[in-house]
């Protein structure tokens, strides 16, 4: 017997049409159910990808217009940033205190920098519209990379639920 002859058969057991006259009422039932399930799954899944992958994006390109006004500026270190202890190998960045002009003004704040960075080195920060220190600003691949890992999600979720779904029958038609 071919590969494909038995794929087939273990197929069409799966789904209830092999003919098995000891099959019970509530195993049919099942295999129905399954199949009803596993053609709802395709639908349901683009749905909810195109979804939330919509929805994701749309929050996304707000971020993105949102924080058009932030800039680059380069802050000075006010004092030198002690040296710490390494933690698996990579030195993890400490608030320092530094400064910076932004739209003609001084500003004083705090900013991560690396242990063992001496006063006076100048770092690029970034700064909102207020002057006031901000993480940089999302590009459109960061959007994208949400919107495809939202996307991705989607389908998982959708997968779960019909899962758990055929799950709960088999517990009932088992009980």
């Amino acid at each position: 017997m071919s590969l494909m002859a038995t794929r087939q058969k273990r197929l069409a057991r799966w789904l209830g049409f092999d003919g098995n006259p000891l099959r019970r009422r509530s195993d049919r039932i099942e295999a129905r159910f399954r199949l009803a399930l596993s053609v709802a799954f395709v639908p349901l899944a683009v749905l909810a990808a195109g979804s939330f992958g919509h929805w994701v994006g749309a929050v996304g390109r707000q971020e993105l217009s949102a924080q058009a006004f932030r800039q680059q500026v380069s802050a000075v270190l006010l004092k030198a940033v002690p040296d710490s202890d390494v933690v698996l190998g990579a030195s993890v960045p400490l608030d320092a205190p530094a400064r910076w002009y932004a739209d003609g003004r001084r500003y004083i704040g705090t900013v991560p920098a690396l242990p063992g960075t001496p006063r006076g080195a100048r770092l690029t920060i970034w700064v909102n519209s207020a002057g006031r220190m901000a993480t940089a600003p999302l590009t459109t691949s960061n959007v994208v990379t949400r919107v495809a890992c939202a996307a991705a999600l989607a389908v998982l979720a959708v997968f779960l639920a019909l899962w758990l779904a055929l799950s709960l029958v088999r517990g009932v038609l088992n009980h």
